[in-house]
């Protein structure tokens, strides 16, 4: 909604990864190319029943999901006129510890180990932002949604193999735009600047 009000004119469309959100039910694909292909069958279905959507189509990804984009637009150049990748890495261009670093590793076990759905998001919230006001609110809201639609611990691990394995394409013909959260704690912001030089994006 936001996103919406800030860029007039555009239509704001979301869909999950397989195994997450409204895809929880189904198992994480243990390869990027693969969710991307999942969520490319989707998209071309929205776009089927979408009003006016001979339009010019933008495609945004943050993290696994800035991964998925990369791939998404690698295979398929004509989808998209832009693609806008946040905080993402890919595997070589950037060395493990600066894809995840040994604090967020442990919060992600801490995240994995838990059965408190508060607890859990709490540590999501300290691993992903800054900008939290009320995090005791907003982490008693998060942990309905898993309530709502619950993702798996396998499909979190195969996430995490799908991510650890994903490679930089040979080529993005998409005009793309590389954007950095310089204090991210998960991602060094050295991996995104890495996808920027390999593209020769800004």
């Amino acid at each position: 909604a936001i996103l919406e009000r800030t860029l007039p004119g555009t239509r704001v469309h979301r869909l999950d990864l397989p195994g997450a959100g409204t895809e929880c039910a189904r198992p994480a694909s243990l390869s990027v190319p693969g969710m991307a292909e999942d969520v490319r069958r989707r998209w071309l279905a929205l776009r089927e029943r979408t009003e006016g959507a001979d339009g010019l189509w933008g495609l945004f990804g943050i993290s696994l999901g800035g991964m998925v984009s990369i791939a998404w637009c690698a295979a398929y150049p004509e989808d998209f006129g832009r693609l806008v990748v946040v905080n993402s890495s890919l595997s070589d261009l950037s060395p493990a510890w600066h894809r995840m670093s040994l604090g967020s590793a442990a919060n992600v076990v801490r995240i994995l180990s838990t059965n408190d759905g508060v607890a859990r998001e709490r540590e999501v919230i300290a691993m992903t932002t800054r900008q939290c006001r009320d995090v005791e609110a907003r982490a008693a809201k998060w942990a309905t949604y898993q309530q709502d639609r619950p993702m798996q611990r396998l499909n979190v691990l195969r996430q995490i193999v799908a991510a650890s394995r994903f490679r930089a394409p040979p080529a993005i013909d998409t005009p793309m735009l590389l954007l950095i959260g310089a204090r991210d704690g998960l991602c060094n912001p050295a991996c995104p600047r890495a996808i920027a030089d390999r593209y020769g994006a800004p």
